[in-house]
């Protein structure tokens, strides 16, 4: 089997960190990854040697990455030939808030509006809030977010509220995809 390729952007390390884990499951079902990060993607890839794609961002300020954005759009007649995945990484995706739901919803479906169909498989997941390696005004601002949408403020401690095991379901999921040699 060819290759998978991940395209990913991580502004804080946490969707690096789920995408490192995604590869290493694939990698124990005998997948094999190539990881690039969207700002060090060679600029002539083509996915005529990948198997699929998977196709990650972290959702900052409301939005996915520029750069993922950048590549989903530059190849989505490549990506109408191969099975793929996309997901995106954001901490509003646990509120409770109607609103929020939607702009997360919102952000997903515009990765998904870049490639031109719908994928196999479509997720967000939870992020992490990692207060200690943020300045003072990421801080603020995040506290800012946090008490609009009643999120209780902690400044002072990292949390992660990734669910590993819905990571977990995603990974089979599209193992059993690639597997199946399935694409829309």
């Amino acid at each position: 089997m060819k290759p998978l390729l991940i395209v990913f952007s991580s502004q804080t390390g946490q969707t690096q960190k789920i995408v490192n884990f995604i590869s290493a499951e694939l990698s124990k079902r005998n997948i094999i990854c190539d990881l690039f990060t969207a700002r060090d993607l060679p600029k002539k890839i083509s996915l005529n040697h990948f198997s699929g794609a998977i196709i990650a961002s972290p959702i900052r300020f409301d939005r996915p990455d520029r750069k993922v954005l950048d590549f989903a759009n530059a190849h989505a007649k490549e990506l109408r030939h191969v099975p793929v995945a996309i997901f995106t990484v954001c901490f509003s995706i646990l509120s409770e808030i109607r609103q929020t739901a939607i702009s997360t919803e919102t952000n997903r479906l515009s990765l998904e509006k870049a490639i031109g169909r719908e994928p196999e498989l479509s997720q967000s997941f939870a992020g992490a809030v990692k207060q200690s390696e943020y300045n003072w005004l990421t801080r603020q601002v995040i506290k800012r977010m946090k008490t609009k949408r009643k999120y209780p403020v902690e400044l002072s401690k990292n949390i992660e509220y990734t669910d590993w095991e819905e990571v977990k379901r995603f990974t089979d999921s599209f193992a059993n995809i690639l597997r199946s040699g399935s694409s829309s």
